[in-house]
């Protein structure tokens, strides 16, 4: 693969998906307020999430914070559970505040541990803290 060095980034000021549905582009500024449109195929978006996500935990693991102990959280507004018809898998899946959904697969341990986890955080007063349905 040809190298062509590296492009910083200053911001993301949005992105659409390609007409056919085959890529993601991002439109982006450079210093200077250039503006660079970068296209991703459909194929290596669930890789491009998954390296945005290990960036953000290392960058903030650098700089002494807890991934998970700030305001900047993703806002989930609704989630379900479900099983993959091909894995037999338990699947969690988040929609996002802008619509976006996400799901992951759950292997057999995982799902066990969650409730387990679930009831421990929740314990007797969930009824009162939490009404209607716990499991969406």
């Amino acid at each position: 693969m040809k190298n062509v060095g590296g492009l910083a980034i200053s911001r993301i000021e949005g992105g659409d998906v390609s007409d056919d549905g085959t890529a993601l582009r991002l439109i982006t500024t450079v210093p200077g307020d250039a503006e660079v449109v970068l296209s991703f195929p459909y194929e290596q978006l669930l890789s491009l999430i998954a390296m945005a996500a290990k960036g953000r935990t290392d960058c903030k693991r650098r700089r002494g914070i807890e991934p998970n102990d700030d305001a900047d959280l993703m806002a989930t507004v609704k989630f379900e559970l479900g099983f993959d018809r091909r894995s037999g898998m338990a699947l969690v899946m988040f929609t996002l505040n802008n619509g976006a959904k996400l799901s992951f697969a759950l292997p057999d341990p995982l799902l066990a541990q969650m409730y387990r986890i679930l009831g421990t955080m929740l314990d007797g007063d969930a009824v009162k803290r939490y009404p209607g349905s716990l499991v969406n």
